[in-house]
């Protein structure tokens, strides 16, 4: 039977003796051996095929027949073959004999003895896989699931195939990485995954046998989705607060278009209305939300359409071009790598600036570090440009010749033919910096920027591609709830109540009760008026000098007794509500009467006798209402006879005066007279010594004058009138005020001429 099988198989098989095999069960692949299908004949037979790099192994009968059955399987020992059976032990030996392969791609295993290795499918063609993609949103949160078609020659089902996901830099696979813990079919993005690029790998098993691992395309870049990140307390930041109005800031997880009050409403227990939305940058917005009711309770913005929240909003993500490429200067015969780095450009649209690129050069530039990017309205270099964004940059030591990009964060728009400024500085990093720039650059509109430079640069340019992208409407926001959504506590605020119109009424005299009233207020309109304080205090003069409080003077009336008089009286009230109080408010002094108005005037000779020369005014207070139940004489006075008064006290001549021929006493043009005013409700008098001066109409022009010294401040004088001096011999004037700008204590300033 050898013999037969020798000469029958001798220049394709390699023959493997064998005892006659019990049962026809399939034999199985252990621990790395070949499977064997077994037969009902007496000998088997082991062909080993190596085509293109693979290994096949195959077993036929004697008959040339495939083995397809069989409860054995072949293994190793030493240096000869066993056949095994399900328990492992060895029942039989295998011979080999020295058959060559017929044909190219087929190999001897040995010559009398066991191969060093016996590894391969005998009997199982290894799975496929293919049409291996991707299907999902490309957004961080959302879920990716890969999908894939299983093939296998044997008709095997599916078991055991194996995933993975990667995550690369870049569309060419740059840096990939297999993601730690992503072993199924599905993968839920992660902001691990921002502006990276994905792609899904599977290695289909039919349970026995492995196929070979097959990836995906990669996708990308991955999106952060357009959601509301965060609705903030901004002003006050304190949960807990009391207060009519507050802000909120909202920040988006991009930038946004079309925020506006009507996008927004009030989860709220104390009313308030949304007064208005600022900007803050393209991705935040502080909403002001004001006339808020003064009590307990709650307040929270919301989102219209956002987490529930019913209504519409009108919010999309801002979507800018940044592929639009409107400057490009291509020259380079130099480097610079300064402290301070840019480049005027003028605007070619009035779209955005997205992103400009700079050319590091080869061989020089190794700088990896950060550094500020900054653009400016104008020309930065010559002073008085206005900053409009800054943001930092990451520059890496890369020097391919596609140069470094860098996008703006938040993009300008630009003003066509409008000059402007990119800037970099405050570089921290290691290495050297180096970037492309032409000495003669062949862009017209602009010139470099660098440390040092000066008007003999004006033809320099930095190599450097500039992009204008248009503005798009991108997403519609998604009601996902922010993740961060702060909201107030309310507490009713207790007002401070204030009192005002303080005043004292009553005749100002002795058994005489005075009365003190005033208006109380309070911001919380159901709060009332509870214990309020008062006080009398009695003052030696309209000064207020030596003021004390009045002992047992703590109501709102007062009986005026012999100690007060000559002297003057004042009543103060601190307001309250039984539960805060507010800031005690004192009255006007009162008293006899008090002289307001100057003790002298300068007037023409040419004053007629319906001319008024001086009005005089007194209150019955410390700064009160002039002339309010005061009654005014002249009641002395070397010139008295010459003077009329009025009841209101506007004092006239009773005959028009004369320089030349003076009618006062002492002819020397000064009237001296005295006026006396009396209070309505205090016995008591008040009198106030009067000059009047009368001087040439003709021959006083004070444009004529030399000013000597500076002038006195605006406002000299306040409500209260000039006060104008003259020399005997009319050379020299004073003019002056009783205050200077309304300043008491600053009295007898003057302009002095000559």
């Amino acid at each position: 039977m050898r013999a037969l099988f020798n000469s029958i198989f001798k220049r394709f098989f390699l023959s493997l003796v064998v005892l006659t095999l019990l049962g026809f069960s399939p034999i199985y692949a252990q621990e790395g051996m070949v499977s064997v299908v077994g037969s009902g004949d007496s000998n088997a037979n082991i062909i080993y095929q190596n085509t293109d790099g693979t290994t096949y192994y195959s077993v036929f009968d004697c008959d040339e027949n495939p083995v397809t059955s069989s409860a054995y399987y072949i293994q190793k020992n030493g240096t000869t073959w066993e056949i095994v059976n399900s328990s492992g032990n060895a029942i039989y030996n295998a011979d080999f004999d020295t058959p060559k392969p017929p044909a190219a791609g087929w190999e001897e295993i040995g010559s009398g003895t066991a191969p060093t290795s016996l590894t391969g499918d005998v009997s199982n063609n290894p799975p496929s896989a293919s049409n291996v993609s991707v299907a999902g949103t490309l957004e961080v949160g959302e879920e990716l699931t890969g999908s894939y078609d299983y093939t296998d020659l044997n008709n095997d089902a599916q078991s055991g195939s194996t995933f993975k996901w990667y995550r690369s830099d870049d569309n060419s696979g740059t840096n990939k990485a297999a993601i730690s813990g992503a072993t199924s079919k599905t993968y839920t993005l992660t902001n691990d995954d921002l502006n990276k690029y994905i792609s899904f790998e599977v290695t289909p098993n039919d349970g026995n046998n492995a196929g070979t691992s097959v990836e995906s395309a990669l996708q990308g870049p991955i999106l952060v989705p357009f959601v509301v990140a965060s609705i903030e307390r901004q002003d006050p930041s304190d949960e807990t607060v009391s207060a009519q109005s507050v802000t909120f800031r909202v920040t988006f997880q991009d930038k946004a278009l079309n925020v506006t009050e009507d996008d927004f409403s009030l989860n709220s227990t104390v009313d308030g209305e949304i007064a208005s939305v600022t900007e803050v940058n393209a991705r935040t917005y502080d909403v002001l939300v004001n006339n808020l009711t003064n009590a307990d309770g709650f307040l929270a913005l919301q989102i219209k359409g956002v987490d529930g929240v019913s209504g519409t909003n009108d919010i999309q993500k801002a979507n800018y071009d940044t592929t639009t490429k409107t400057i490009s200067q291509t020259d380079d015969n130099d480097h610079l790598g300064h402290d301070k780095l840019g480049q005027t450009f003028t605007a070619t649209t009035n779209n955005y600036l997205t992103a400009f690129t700079i050319f590091p050069k080869a061989g020089i530039h190794d700088f990896s570090g950060t550094a500020d990017l900054k653009l400016y309205s104008g020309n930065e270099d010559e002073g008085g440009a206005t900053l409009l964004s800054s943001q930092s940059i990451s520059i890496s030591d890369n020097t391919d010749a596609a140069g470094q990009t860098f996008v703006f964060e938040f993009p300008v728009q630009l003003t066509q033919g409008e000059l402007y400024t990119i800037l970099m500085d405050n570089f921290s990093g290691t290495g050297s910096r180096a970037f492309y720039s032409s000495t003669s650059g062949n862009y017209a509109d602009g010139r470099v920027i660098f440390t040092g430079n000066n008007s003999g640069h004006a033809d320099f340019d930095l190599k450097i591609d500039i992009y204008e992208g248009a503005l798009s409407a991108g997403d519609a926001l998604l009601s996902d709830a922010p993740a961060t959504n702060e909201s107030y506590t309310m507490e009713r605020f207790n007002y401070v109540p204030t009192a005002t119109d303080v005043v004292i009424s009553g005749v100002l005299a002795v058994g005489e009760t005075l009365t003190a009233t005033y208006t109380w207020q309070d911001g919380n309109p159901e709060d009332t008026e509870s214990g309020s304080t008062y006080k009398w205090y009695r003052s030696d003069d309209a000064l207020g000098s030596n003021k004390a409080a009045i002992a047992g003077a703590t109501g709102t009336t007062y009986q005026f007794t012999n100690d007060d008089t000559d002297h003057y009286l004042s009543f103060e009230v601190t307001p309250s509500d039984g539960i805060a109080t507010g800031d005690p408010v004192e009255s006007n002094l009162y008293g006899k009467p008090d002289f307001q108005s100057l003790n002298s005037a300068v007037v023409s000779e040419t004053s007629e006798t319906t001319d008024v020369v001086m009005d005089i005014n007194a209150s019955t207070s410390v700064g009160g209402t002039p002339d309010l139940n005061i009654t005014y004489a002249i009641s002395g006075g070397t010139d008295a006879s010459l003077f009329d008064i009025s009841a209101s006290g506007e004092l006239t001549f009773k005959a028009s005066p004369s320089w030349d021929n003076p009618s006062d006493n002492d002819a020397n043009n000064i009237y001296e007279l005295v006026v006396t005013a009396s209070s309505d409700n205090d016995p008591t008098e008040n009198t106030q010594s009067i000059s009047i001066y009368v001087f040439p109409d003709a021959e006083l022009v004070v444009n004529d004058y030399e000013q000597i010294g500076e002038s006195l401040e605006s406002g000299i004088g306040g409500a209260f009138g000039w006060a104008v001096s003259l020399s005997a011999n009319a050379q020299i004037m004073a003019v002056g005020a009783n205050k200077s700008n309304d300043v008491a204590t600053e009295a007898g300033k003057v302009r002095i001429y000559e």
